[in-house]
């Protein structure tokens, strides 16, 4: 085979990648879930939004998809991301060298050789496998909710993260606004803590367990996935103030999105609101508010181009470790500021 040919080959192979866009369970953009995001929205104008005017189907439609979110700048740069990183697909040689199940089969067989095999066996009754079940999620959340939070907390990573809340507007795609780097970060830390996690399940139910489904995959994680879309857009829908300190709501991670000082920081939590609550980091609305989405929105967008948002990240690392290297003398200014524009995150 020519270089020319094993070009194409591989080229090929990466645009396999987007068949499976609408059709497969695991994407945010399978057509079940957009069919939820439709119907709720709609349910939402139809049911609940007090106009002045007649409702009609064109404004239902504006309603959903409002114009200046969907053809705005920043959603086109969005797009432009998911289809990139997409293609490339660098979590998946992450996870070929480097997987939650590979570093769930090294800490089982630490948990073997200390203590050794499980000294009963466990039947799967149908208690056992949605207790499993519910484990396996809440093991992958907080595995999600450590992340995050570790991506705002160390400087060198929230500026890899920062790419995501630069958003300015939010639709579904804006899930999919991220520097590759971030991926590939969140793989190795998520597979560090989940296979560490899960592997006393493996020790007790063996290492092929089994979940309750639908869809083919984890019933709790499918259900959760009917209303993921809703996290990142203009549809304000919220929990109250019981549900949402047990359930993240869409209305609590537009919240994480809000460029409010006072939402600084909170609800890193993607499922479950038990996290934010345990570490200090829950914010639970008293009533509906008006926010501003983005970050460093007293400064021109820097994120404009898929350039920048490949590369401004990695100058803005660069002067933060050379502002490490200076000696702490110099790093501040006549009033104590950091010398080095953009070497102190501002954590939204």
């Amino acid at each position: 085979m020519t270089l020319f040919e094993t070009g194409l080959d591989l080229l090929w192979r990466n645009l396999d990648r987007y068949d499976t866009l609408f059709t497969n369970p695991v994407e945010r953009f399978y057509w079940m879930y957009l069919l939820a995001f439709l119907v709720g929205g709609a349910a939402l104008y139809l049911f609940v939004l007090k106009t002045s005017g007649q409702k009609s189907f064109l404004g239902c439609l504006r309603f959903v998809f409002p114009k200046d979110h969907y053809l705005n700048n920043s959603t086109l740069l969005d797009l432009k991301l998911y289809l990139v990183n997409r293609f490339f697909g660098l979590t998946r040689f992450v996870g070929l060298v480097f997987g939650t199940l590979l570093v769930a089969n090294w800490t089982l067989q630490l948990i073997e050789s200390t203590v050794g095999f499980a000294p009963f066996d466990i039947q799967y009754t149908p208690l056992v496998i949605v207790a499993f079940t519910f484990y396996s999620v809440m093991v992958g959340d907080f595995g999600s909710f450590a992340n995050h939070a570790i991506h705002h907390r160390i400087p060198i990573l929230w500026e890899i993260h920062r790419v995501h809340h630069s958003a300015e507007v939010l639709t579904p795609l804006t899930q999919h606004r991220k520097h590759p780097i971030y991926d590939v970060n969140r793989a190795i830390i998520r597979s560090l803590i989940v296979g560490v996690l899960i592997a006393p399940a493996f020790w007790l139910l063996g290492d092929d367990p089994t979940v309750w489904k639908i869809l083919g995959i984890n019933a709790v994680a499918a259900l959760f996935n009917f209303t993921a879309n809703f996290r990142h857009s203009h549809i304000w829908i919220c929990y109250g103030p019981i549900l949402s300190r047990i359930l993240v709501s869409p209305a609590q991670h537009q919240i994480h999105h809000s460029a409010a000082k006072h939402h600084y920081d909170k609800n890193f939590g993607q499922t479950f609101a038990i996290w934010d609550w345990m570490f200090g980091t829950l914010y639970v609305p008293k009533e509906r508010e008006t926010l501003e989405i983005g970050v460093d929105t007293d400064l021109p967008q820097q994120y404009n181009t898929l350039w920048q948002a490949y590369w401004r990240p990695a100058e803005r690392i660069l002067a933060i470790l050379k502002s490490y290297l200076q000696p702490s003398s110099s790093r501040r200014d006549e009033d104590g500021e950091t010398a080095v524009q953009g070497a102190t995150p501002k954590t939204n």
